[in-house]
């Protein structure tokens, strides 16, 4: 196991080979440990090859095994997370009853949920599951409808959770008009009655569009544009806040920022 007494680089070193890290993961004292782990192998992966499609397999079996059982809120999350983020096979049988797992324990939370805590679980499992790669299309009924619908009580969404929601939305390609549709009422918003119009809210919040960054504003923008949203299409107070952001930011940001907003 991991002892917390040794550096980050020798813990990093430790885990270079993915039979390393499934050793690690079994011997870990707690389920957040065993998390942790794989947040340590995807730092040492950055620069590598990777894991092979049987260290992957090999992986989630012992994930699956450590986790399911003891499933709460931010290991959900954070299980979600590090799956998307390891590119793991969503077809693999335990990976895919873990995602259904942690989207259950996410949604079960949600009831009753608005904390700007509860709203980063969510923009962090959104974003995992993009990062597997699929599109809105491909995703099981018992985990992409399942997660938007938690979208509805996460009306303290801070800035960074905002922008990578969006992204992560975008990414998986799902219709602006899906979210627009969802009637839910969203808990703590005065007015608001959709997924959609609590995002926009967020927009408009003095406490959010202020601290957008080029990086946040960029993401922000492009997820919007791969849901369909036409600039029309939004209401009047957003496209003022986006135009404010966009003319605070634009000489700030890199060839990379400006190529993905227009």
């Amino acid at each position: 196991m991991i002892r917390s007494g040794l550096s980050l680089a020798a813990n990093l070193a430790n885990l270079k080979s993915g039979k390393s890290a499934i050793e690690h993961v079994k011997g870990s004292e707690t389920p957040a440990g065993a998390l942790g782990v794989v947040r340590q192998l995807i730092s040492a992966q950055a620069a590598e090859s990777g894991l092979s499609r049987r260290e992957k397999a090999t992986l989630a079996q012992a994930l699956a095994i450590r986790l399911i059982p003891v499933l709460n809120t931010p290991l959900s999350a954070e299980l979600v997370w590090c799956l998307g983020t390891l590119k793991m096979d969503p077809q693999q049988q335990e990976v895919a009853v873990m995602l259904e797992e942690a989207t259950l324990q996410l949604q079960s939370a949600s009831a009753g949920t608005a904390s700007a805590a509860y709203a980063v679980y969510i923009s962090k499992a959104l974003v995992g599951v993009a990062r597997l790669g699929l599109d809105w299309q491909d995703i099981s009924m018992n985990i992409g409808p399942g997660l938007l619908s938690c979208l509805s009580t996460t009306s303290q969404m801070q800035v960074q959770s905002v922008c990578n929601t969006m992204w992560a939305l975008g990414t998986l390609q799902v219709p602006w008009q899906y979210l627009a549709g969802d009637t839910a009422t969203c808990t703590g918003v005065q007015g608001a009655t959709s997924s959609w119009d609590m995002l926009m809210d967020r927009l408009i919040d003095p406490e959010v569009s202020p601290l957008l960054t080029e990086q946040g504003l960029s993401n922000l923008l492009w997820g919007m544009a791969r849901m369909g949203v036409r600039f029309i299409d939004l209401p009047q107070l957003s496209r003022e806040a986006l135009e404010a952001a966009i003319a605070r930011l634009c000489l700030r940001m890199s060839n990379q920022g400006v190529g993905l907003t227009v």
